[in-house]
């Protein structure tokens, strides 16, 4: 299982739990190739560690909307402010 938390200044904290088997290993492989190989296209260190989190944060805001919507129903317009969409 891996932990992907995202902490935006000014912003909720998100995270999710990942769970990584075997199987579920496989089924990513060929993706998990191709995000690397075009990460690695960023010389910068810096740079690809800002791409991979700025994509888990978006990710991660998504995710537990629609988490949420499905749960609970739409969200409302200040809870989507308060998660910190609107500066995207």
């Amino acid at each position: 299982m891996l932990l992907l938390r995202a902490v935006r200044q000014g912003h909720s904290e998100t995270d999710e739990i990942a769970t990584l088997d075997k199987k579920t290993r496989s089924a990513i492989a060929s993706y998990k190739e191709k995000i690397q190989r075009d990460v690695q296209e960023l010389a910068d260190k810096e740079l690809q560690l800002a791409l991979l989190a700025d994509i888990v944060d978006e990710f991660l805001v998504e995710y537990r909307r629609n988490r949420s919507y499905t749960l609970e129903g739409p969200p409302s317009e200040e809870s989507t402010k308060k998660e910190g969409t609107d500066d995207r």
